[in-house]
């Protein structure tokens, strides 16, 4: 993820903040813990994880969706990370269709926007 985050200028390696132990976790309320993890942590499974019902751009934008995104509304920030990352021109395949670093690609893609 660092080199991506580097090579492709998405994020300095020091920026967001992170909670470290469990009892830091435990002193933020339920409801700003829930708001905080909802919208400020993601994270990029090193199996993908992709959907294999879902092409590769709806596996990138399905988390803006579940924040009540219209569909429309996430597809542009979807484009966006699938131009960052390389992968024009597979948004449409499934990722049955995809070579294993495809996979990674798409993979990280979905990360910043879920």
């Amino acid at each position: 993820m660092a080199f991506a985050e580097g090579s492709k200028g998405l994020a300095p390696q020091n920026a967001g903040a992170h909670i470290k132990t469990m009892s830091e976790q435990q002193s933020i309320a339920v409801s700003a813990l829930r708001e905080f993890r909802m919208y400020h942590v993601s994270m990029a499974l090193q199996s993908c994880g992709l959907a294999p019902s879902r092409t590769a751009l709806q596996n990138i934008i399905c988390g803006l969706t579940v924040r009540v995104r219209a569909k429309g509304e996430a597809k542009e920030p979807g484009m966006r990370r699938i131009e960052t990352l390389g992968v024009e021109g597979y948004e449409d395949k499934s990722p049955q269709e995809l070579s294993g670093s495809m996979c990674q690609r798409v993979g990280l893609a979905r990360a910043p926007c879920a």
